[in-house]
């Protein structure tokens, strides 16, 4: 049976672009699942705002992204790849977080920037960037632990330098070209803002790349079809598909509740059960913990579902 690790290498190798929505929890990575992606990428940004309250500047550690990516990854049958940042600090510490992720998650890979500490979010202004001969040391450290535990899993080196201080289109490609040397499997390059970048960057890299299409109320990547970004070497196509979709959907639940109460729950309640994933019991997977007990536990314990009132699954 293929692993997730190698069916995302596969995909990254592939000469079509693959759909990867982000997500900012196991819940969303669930419905992501759900819907019949490919893949999943967890993003650190939504991990820093769902689960601290708190922008991406930095504030995450390695433990908790760690912890948390290793429940998304559990919790989805398909190939999920996070986000480590900057590797939390230098070259040791990015061997370090390598190492955690790769032999404590089922994660298939992450990416790692050229960032210094703090970091902040790729869409915002205010970048800086470690020097070329630092970044080629730290993505060196994590290729070679990925070496010593597992050749499968993904390095995605993901480059900040296009809208940093002091850097810019040739500093860019010299940074794609040189993780690729040493190691990395695609390239990421975040803050790409117009097509002629796209394309030019595209073709200047000499290896697969990955196109990250952010939120839409802050992106300032250009929306191209993916069929194009497949002919540029974009084999990975990234969306922020979770975190502001979620933003969007709960304000306007939670505004409708306070206007109307109860009348907007029973209307919500109704819609809901229209969708596939409707069964909201069913979807979090309280069916399979029945069908556990029944398998596994005597069968007197079963007497609980017919001596007690509630929703059957």
């Amino acid at each position: 049976m293929t692993s997730k690790r190698e069916r995302l290498r596969a995909l990254v190798e592939s000469d079509e672009a693959t759909q990867i929505p982000i997500v900012h929890d196991a819940l969303t990575a669930k419905v992501a699942d759900s819907v019949g992606f490919d893949a999943i990428a967890y993003s650190g940004h939504g991990a820093s705002v769902s689960s601290l309250g708190m922008p991406d500047a930095g504030y995450l550690t390695m433990p908790e992204l760690v912890d948390a990516s290793r429940k998304i990854a559990h919790a989805v049958e398909v190939p999920v790849y996070t986000d480590v940042d900057t590797g939390f600090g230098n070259a040791i510490n990015a061997r370090r977080t390598a190492e955690e992720v790769i032999r404590n998650t089922e994660c298939a890979g992450f990416h790692i920037e050229d960032q210094i500490d703090p970091k902040r979010c790729g869409q915002m202004a205010g970048k800086r960037v470690i020097s070329r001969e630092e970044l080629r040391g730290k993505i060196q450290a994590v290729c070679d632990v990925r070496d010593e535990i597992d050749e499968s899993f993904v390095i995605i080196g993901r480059i900040d330098a296009l809208g940093a201080v002091d850097g810019g289109v040739e500093e860019t490609i010299l940074r794609g070209n040189e993780m690729l040397d040493v190691g990395a499997d695609i390239i990421f390059v975040d803050g790409l803002h117009s097509e002629e970048l796209v394309r030019e960057i595209g073709e200047a890299i000499d290896g697969p790349q990955l196109y990250n299409k952010s939120g839409p109320n802050r992106s300032v990547a250009p929306a191209i079809d993916e069929e194009t970004l497949a002919e540029l070497g974009y084999s990975l196509i990234s969306y922020h598909a979770s975190m502001t979709p979620t933003i969007l959907a709960v304000h306007e639940y939670m505004s409708e509740l306070k206007e109307r109460g109860m009348d907007h729950v029973i209307d919500f309640e109704a819609e809901m059960g229209e969708l596939p994933v409707g069964d909201f019991y069913e979807f979090e997977g309280m069916g399979e913990v029945v069908e556990f007990e029944r398998r596994y536990l005597p069968e007197e314990e079963m007497d609980k579902y017919r001596e007690s009132e509630g929703k059957d699954v």
